[in-house]
């Protein structure tokens, strides 16, 4: 797998996606084809490169949902089974699926026997927690 990457802006709360990252500058190169970022920079292209600080990198899992949509770190998903809604987190070394019911918080790996192919076929991406933390509140009453 190649990995990719996806970056949340925190003070423009924008989700950026990364082009580079460079660990040495500690900052990565974004396509910000929707906007400036930095109000006092008039970009006329559609990179730049913003430090760390500013940003929270998201890795993609490498699989995609029910659709084709690539899911990434902090995605809300939704699916058939059991369970309301999902979001995705890397914790022990793997990627999971984060639930909160009933009060306790439940972890479920990504297993490959829901995985064909690099499509999970039983979830489908329904926002992530950044642009959408709504979804989380309505679906946690």
């Amino acid at each position: 797998m190649i990995p990719n990457f996806r970056a949340w802006h925190k003070n423009t709360k924008k989700m950026l996606r990364v082009i580079a990252i460079n660990f040495d500058l500690n900052n990565i190169t974004a396509d910000i084809e929707t906007g400036k970022i930095y109000k006092d920079l008039d970009f006329w292209w559609k990179e730049t490169e913003i430090p760390f600080s500013e940003i929270i990198l998201l890795q993609s899992t490498g699989l995609k949902d029910k659709n084709g949509v690539e899911i990434y770190e902090g995605d809300i998903c939704s699916t058939n089974l059991s369970r309301p809604y999902l979001v995705v987190v890397f914790r022990n070394g793997a990627y999971m699926y984060q639930c909160h019911d009933e009060g306790r918080d439940y972890f479920d790996i990504m297993l490959p026997t829901e995985v064909e192919s690099g499509v999970d076929k039983y979830t489908e991406v329904i926002g992530n927690i950044y642009e959408n933390p709504e979804r989380l509140e309505v679906d946690n009453e």
